[in-house]
């Protein structure tokens, strides 16, 4: 077709970006910790790509807030598995992971699945992937189950913003972004 060679010349580039970004990731986990517990199964994919293990679900149906009974199953599977942090998202009230923060003694760290065109850093899927892995990677490399002391527990300046999410953009290329809620991360036994 006309503009093949165009269009060859653009697939190319993009799986070499796209190469260089999922290198970049996989260096950002690597000796981190491996297990986590999602808000709901928004990450599952991310996990299986990066080796990672989610251990439990929070919510099983969007709105449907965990009882009191699940979060005390959660939060004594949280303890086993030594979580170290909350993934929070700056789109969703922080509510749960806060008072399940404060029950676990651990950290509050922000990912966000829908990225931020007014933000630059989170504006492109390449920046938005590059920016959840480092805190994915904040979040895996605290000890395991004992907070740092003066660590802290606040959630991110971006909690609280309002986003509809959708989709993110890599140069002609469209993503659709899952929304997530929150996960807990934990890090390697022994660490």
């Amino acid at each position: 077709p006309p503009g093949r060679a165009h269009y060859e010349a653009s697939r190319d580039a993009l799986v070499q970006r796209l190469g260089a970004l999922d290198a970049e990731i996989r260096s950002a986990l690597a000796g981190r910790g491996r297990h986590f517990l999602a808000f709901h199964g928004a990450w599952r994919y991310f996990a299986q790509r990066y080796d990672l293990t989610e251990v439990g679900v929070i919510e099983e149906a969007p709105g449907e807030e965990p009882t009191p009974r699940e979060l005390g199953a959660l939060a004594r599977s949280a303890r086993d598995a030594h979580v170290s942090a909350i993934l929070v998202e700056p789109q969703l009230s922080p509510r749960i992971a806060q008072m399940l923060a404060r029950d676990l003694g651990v950290a509050v760290v922000t990912v966000d699945p829908n990225g931020d065109p007014s933000d630059p850093v989170r504006a492109t899927y390449t920046g938005l992937m590059q920016w959840n892995a480092q805190a994915f990677a904040r979040a895996l490399q605290k000890s395991a189950g004992v907070p740092e002391k003066g660590l802290d527990t606040r959630v991110h300046p971006l909690e609280g913003q309002e986003s509809s999410g959708g989709s993110t953009d890599v140069g002609d290329v469209s993503w659709n972004v899952p929304t997530l809620h929150l996960s807990i991360a934990t890090a390697p036994a022994g660490v």
